[in-house]
Parts: structure tokens; C-alpha cells; sequence
């Protein structure tokens, strides 16, 4: 099982308000781009950031595979946003 930290990558202020250390996020692919993003949404839809650790290819090739993920807010320091990826 792949199981992945690391920061989001141009968080959203606006979707990732409120959010605090240990509330999870969903782990989806955006296919509108020519190459699939691996991205964090709120429970509620919102467009929190994207990913892209180590290995976090091998996660949007699970994910096309139907496997479901999510993020866990790790830490928060200022506008960092440390997240640990892991299939549900």
C-alpha cells in the first residue's frame, strides 16, 4: 500500500479555511489538463491545492485503477499545508 507525505502544492486559502491538523481532504485526478494532476478537494467539492511528492504518480495510477485515497492534514505552519496520502 502507497502511503505518501508531504506539503500541498498552491493551496487554496479560501477552500482550506477553517481546516485544522487531522482533517482529511480527498484525493482526486484532474484529466482537464494534457497530464493528469493529482489534487486535493474538500469533503464539500472545493479545490484545495495539488500534489506532487515522491511516488505521486504511482497514486494517480491507482486512483485510474479505482482505488480511493485521502489526505490528512499533518501539520500547518503559516500557509504550508503538510498532508499524509493514504488509500481508504
Amino acid at each position: 500500500m502507497i502511503s505518501l507525505r508531504g506539503p500541498i502544492n498552491s493551496p487554496q486559502a479560501t477552500a482550506l479555511a477553517g481546516m485544522m491538523a487531522g482533517d482529511t481532504l480527498r484525493v482526486v485526478v484532474d484529466n482537464s489538463a494534457v497530464a493528469p494532476v493529482l489534487a486535493v478537494e474538500t469533503l464539500a467539492g472545493a479545490r484545495a491545492g495539488s500534489l506532487t511528492m515522491a511516488n505521486y504518480l504511482q497514486v494517480i495510477a491507482c486512483v485510474a485503477r479505482g482505488h480511493v485515497y485521502e489526505a490528512t492534514i499533518m501539520t500547518i505552519n503559516g500557509g504550508i499545508y503538510d498532508v499524509r496520502v493514504n488509500r481508504v
